[in-house]
């Protein structure tokens, strides 16, 4: 996800400078040459439908990749059970059976499973288009009534894939 760069890299990054800097201070030498723009070129923002998911076509890799790039903040525009909504937290989960592509498919500990066509993706939050002031919650949370009637998924030794009922 986009915020992990922050999290992560930009700060490794922001401490190893840092650290080469005091070097060079500690040896008496001045700042580094200069170096040209690192900024690269500016490109126009991406709109909401260009971050849609194609769940017919779109593979699990593809998938994610919108996800990341719209995690936080402002999310992926999409439906789930004809609710609008904006989908977040998105992990990949291999599969040894194919799904319907699109068909959330199971729910285990806060978030829904959504077949794609090489696999599924886990939606771990989701915060409602339809209604006022939307809180980003738990899918599972925000669908209870819809994730009731799924499979759980199951727990790291348990069998690989659930009994999926009527898929």
């Amino acid at each position: 996800p986009k915020s992990s760069n922050y999290r992560r890299e930009v700060t490794e990054a922001a401490v190893r400078a840092t650290l080469a800097a005091v070097a060079r201070f500690e040896r008496g030498e001045g700042p580094p040459p200069a170096v040209p723009d690192p900024r690269g070129r500016l490109r126009p923002l991406m709109k909401a439908d260009q971050r849609r998911i194609d769940w017919q076509h779109m593979g699990m890799a593809e998938v994610l990749r919108h996800l990341h790039a719209a995690d936080g903040s402002p999310g992926v525009p999409d439906e789930l059970f004809g609710t609008p909504c904006r989908l977040y937290n998105g992990h990949a989960q291999p599969l040894g059976t194919a799904h319907e592509p699109g068909r959330v498919i199971a729910q285990h500990e806060g978030g829904l499973l959504r077949a794609t066509h090489d696999g599924a993706v886990w939606i771990g939050h989701v915060r409602r288009s339809d209604i006022d002031k939307p809180l980003k919650l738990p899918a599972t949370q925000v669908f209870a009534e819809q994730a009731a009637a799924l499979p759980a998924w199951p727990l790291p030794g348990e069998a690989s894939e659930p009994a999926c009922r009527d898929l």
